[in-house]
């Protein structure tokens, strides 16, 4: 081989070379704008993951095995940072309740045993001034032992829930006062039909013993044991709201006033009551004494609650209300109230007894102290007119009750002097009465009295038996004396017909459910009264003596 022949291979060779750099260059030129290019777009993949990350609706955190943050996107670290700002390094339990810490730290083990997400809710620690903010997590445990959670905001749905609660118990509570309402009803009429018998019995007794000149003290002392049963009942009427009111407009002021006189003279030395009414009057639409008779319940269950002394306050002032959820779950309507508080710094209630505080024989006091019956007359007679009643408490922070009652438009009316009683002008009469009573024990009891007196009775054991003396009856009957409340046909029944035959004759009606239990427009068009049982015999001689004496004018 020449020395030509050589250089030319080798200027071949080198040509070659330059050749497959120059391609391998090429090569590595377009790997390296591909790689570029995948790079740019890894970045731009990897920036949308995190801009999506932070701005999913769902929070998302990584915690390691103590419950410390690694990681979080910017939802978790909004619905966390309540107290404080989200930071890696911080432990998880530093933004929840205590209750709920307790609950993370259970969520942790089973999550770490669970091949499954395991879900649980937490409430976060917030400010005073913002509401309850709670959470509901999915979280898993990966293998290399981090946890991984999935986070929710659920406080919308425990509110909803919560409220859904509040509504649940308030109508249960509202159902159970019905029923107390109507269990009280029955208990009132019952004692007092048992109560007329005695009554009338006794008194019956009493008339034969003075006639012969023997002494009734013991007589006496069983009318008198009588007459407490009848306050007992009367109480259960009112809480049951069917007593009616003898309602006209009154000055509150002068109500609160007068039963602060009567208050200061049953507390002990120890406890100072104060009484502050505004210069204006407070126009209210009442029943008088039954409003002095709650505002009297409530300062001596003030003065039960200071044992040691304090102080009693009581308020009376007015309002605008819009809208009030009151205690038992019902609604004041808006308008103008006069507004009653009675203040005490007694022993306080915790919210168990708070709740069955108005309900009928429900008491803290000893067996001996209290009946039970004085807050839920308070309840009853305040719901009687209209009105509500709240009580906020706290155990060892006294207690305040608030009666509202609907302001009146009218201006306060003066008393009308009554003329007094003539108690035995009518205790002799003449005349036939027919006596509807379905009770046979009362309906002997009342016919022996008006015989004695020297009336002609006719006796009905029901309703439809009296319909049926009625019409077979030859002569005239000069008054129906009845029971508001009968089988078979009703005494409102039985004056309706009566009025049928023996038009413009007396009406007078009797009831142990209240005297509300017949409509005061029935009363009107038949001219009828009402009485309540148990009657004494001297008031229902004076009514029938009155209504026949009014009869022949």
């Amino acid at each position: 081989m020449n020395v030509s022949e050589t250089k030319s291979g080798t200027t071949s060779t080198r040509e070659q070379l330059i050749e497959d750099l120059q391609q391998h260059q090429f090569e590595l030129q377009q790997q390296n704008t591909e790689l570029r290019r995948a790079h740019e777009e890894l970045n731009h993949a990897t920036e949308r993951f995190h801009e999506l990350w932070n701005d999913a609706p769902v929070g998302y955190l990584s915690l390691d095995r103590s419950g410390v943050i690694t990681v979080a996107n910017r939802r978790a670290r909004t619905l966390l940072g309540h107290i404080a700002p989200v930071q890696e390094g911080v432990s998880l339990q530093r933004f929840l309740t205590r209750e709920s810490n307790l609950t993370f730290r259970q969520h942790m083990w089973s999550v770490a045993s669970s091949d499954v997400p395991v879900v649980a809710e937490f409430q976060l620690k917030t400010p005073e001034d913002v509401a309850e903010v709670w959470i509901r997590v999915e979280s898993t445990a990966t293998s290399e032992g981090e946890y991984r959670f999935a986070v929710i905001d659920i406080s919308r749905q425990k509110a909803a829930e919560a409220k859904q609660r509040a509504l649940a118990s308030q109508l249960r509570q509202s159902q159970k006062m019905e029923v107390l309402n109507e269990m009280s009803a029955g208990i009132a009429h019952d004692f007092n039909n048992i109560l007329q018998v005695i009554v009338g019995c006794a008194e019956l007794s009493k008339t034969e013993l003075a006639a012969r000149g023997e002494s009734t003290m013991l007589i006496d002392k069983l009318l008198d044991g009588a007459q407490r049963g009848v306050d007992l009942t009367g109480r259960l009427l009112a809480f049951s709201r069917r007593s009616s009111l003898t309602a006209r407009t009154v000055d509150l002021r002068e109500l609160v006033e007068n039963t602060v006189d009567m208050a200061a003279r049953t507390v002990p030395e120890c406890i100072s009551i104060e009484s502050h009414v505004p210069r204006t009057s407070l126009p209210i639409n009442a029943d008088g004494n039954l409003i002095e008779q709650a505002l009297l319940n409530l300062c001596v269950n003030a003065r039960d609650a200071m044992p040691q002394g304090g102080c009693m306050q009581v308020r009376a002032d007015h309002c605008e209300i819009s809208d009030l959820l009151l205690d038992d779950g019902t609604r004041l309507p808006p308008g103008p109230y006069a507004v009653i508080t009675v203040c005490d710094d007694g022993e306080g209630m915790d919210d168990a007894t708070r709740r069955k505080l108005f309900d009928p024989f429900y008491t803290t006091k000893e067996t001996k102290s209290g009946t039970g019956l004085g807050l839920s007359i308070v309840y009853g007679i305040v719901r009687q007119h209209g009105g509500g009643i709240t009580v906020d408490s706290r155990l060892g922070h006294g207690a305040i009750f608030t009666i509202y009652l609907p302001l009146s438009t009218e201006s306060p009316s003066d008393d009308v002097a009554e003329s007094p009683d003539s108690h035995n002008a009518y205790a002799h009469g003449s005349g036939t009465i027919l006596v509807a009573e379905d009770e046979p024990a009362i309906r002997e009891v009342l016919s022996c009295t008006l015989l004695n007196a020297g009336y002609n009775v006719i006796t009905a054991n029901d309703g439809l038996h009296a319909l049926e003396l009625i019409e077979s009856f030859e002569g005239r009957i000069d008054l129906l004396l009845t029971d508001a409340i009968m089988p078979r046909k009703s005494g409102k029944d039985v004056c309706s017909q009566f009025h049928v035959r023996f038009a413009g004759a007396p009406v007078v009606f009797l009831t142990g459910h209240g005297d509300s239990v017949v409509d005061r427009q029935f009363l009107d068009e038949h001219q009828a009264q009402i009485l309540s049982k148990p009657i004494r015999f001297n008031a229902l001689l004076e009514m029938i003596g009155s209504r026949l004496e009014c009869g022949e004018r």
